[in-house]
């Protein structure tokens, strides 16, 4: 992966894991929950970054709009 920092680790692989295990994507507020953020705007934050990075893609306006 290109220079992840852990907790950017962390979130690829709770969102690798969520999608081999139900066949979807979490939502941001599943992250964020998972995680003990304030909110799932700090889940969007991160993965902002991660799609930045381009580990993944954001899809717009869907809550489950995250692919591998």
């Amino acid at each position: 992966m290109r220079d992840l920092t852990r907790r950017q680790e962390e979130i690829f692989s709770l969102i690798r894991e969520w999608i081999e295990t139900t066949g979807l994507p979490p939502t941001r507020a599943e992250i964020a929950q998972h995680f003990g953020f304030s909110s799932p705007n700090a889940a969007e934050q991160h993965l902002k970054v991660l799609a930045k990075k381009g580990v993944l893609d954001l899809v717009p306006g869907m809550s489950r709009g995250i692919r591998l």
